[in-house]
């Protein structure tokens, strides 16, 4: 899967719910956030893994790997 994949991915969820698609980023990012917070050790390795190119990871950047993750099971 791409950004632009994960996008329309996102894209998707929004219409589905019928919200826009800035909410769904932002109630993801916000569980990103949250979680990252979180101090147990098998999930900070879980977010040590996890590719992202800026100051924090997007929720298409999550997207992407969970799916990377799913297709290598």
């Amino acid at each position: 899967m791409n950004i632009e994949t994960a996008k329309r991915v996102l894209e998707r969820v929004a219409e589905r719910e019928m919200v826009s698609l800035d909410k769904v980023r932002s109630e993801i990012e916000l569980l990103i956030a949250r979680e990252r917070e979180n101090p147990d050790p098998r999930v900070q390795d879980f977010w040590d893994c996890v590719p992202y190119a800026g100051d924090q990871i997007t929720a298409e950047e999550l997207l992407i790997y969970l799916v990377d993750i799913i297709n290598k099971a």
